[in-house]
C-alpha cells in the first residue's frame, strides 16, 4: 500500500503480472480529497465506484458517480476525481496499457499500512505519458 496523493493506492494486478496489458489498483480516499487534474497521454483508464460518491471531470464535464458506476476517461482528456461523500470512498482504477502509474505511485508515493495513514504527497511532472495539468 502506498500514500498518493492523499489516498490509499493498493495493486490488484500490475503490469508485469499481466505482460504489460493493464494495471488495477484500489484507491481509497477521504471525503474532499482527489488528485490534481491531469492527462494520461498512453492509458486509457476506467474508475469502477466501490464505496461512496465521487464527481469526476472528464472532457469538460463533471459525473457524479457511486457504488457501481464505471467511468471511462480515453487517453489525451485532462480528468480528475473527488470524494464527495461524508465517509471515506474506494474505487478500482484500471489502465491500459498497464505500467506507467505503478512507476508514478512508486516515485512519489510513501508507504501507508492502513486508511488512517492516508497522507500527501507532492505531485510532479512525470516522464513519458501522465502529467499534471497547468
Amino acid at each position: 500500500m502506498l500514500g498518493v496523493l492523499s489516498e490509499l493506492v493498493t495493486y490488484k494486478g500490475t503490469s508485469k503480472q499481466t505482460g504489460g496489458a493493464y494495471s488495477l489498483f484500489e484507491v481509497a480516499s477521504q471525503a474532499g480529497s482527489g488528485p490534481p487534474p491531469h492527462t494520461q497521454h498512453r492509458e486509457d483508464e476506467g474508475l469502477y465506484g466501490l464505496e461512496g460518491a465521487y464527481e469526476f471531470l472528464e472532457e469538460g464535464r463533471i459525473t457524479r458517480a457511486g457504488i457501481g458506476s464505471l467511468v471511462y476517461v480515453p487517453r489525451d482528456n485532462v480528468h480528475t476525481h473527488k470524494d464527495i461523500g461524508e465517509v471515506p470512498g474506494r474505487m478500482l482504477i484500471i489502465q491500459t496499457p498497464g505500467g506507467l502509474h505503478e512507476w508514478f505511485f512508486e516515485e512519489i508515493g510513501e508507504p501507508a499500512t492502513d486508511k488512517t495513514n492516508l497522507r500527501s504527497s507532492k505531485a510532479r511532472r512525470t516522464r513519458g505519458g501522465s502529467q499534471k495539468s497547468q
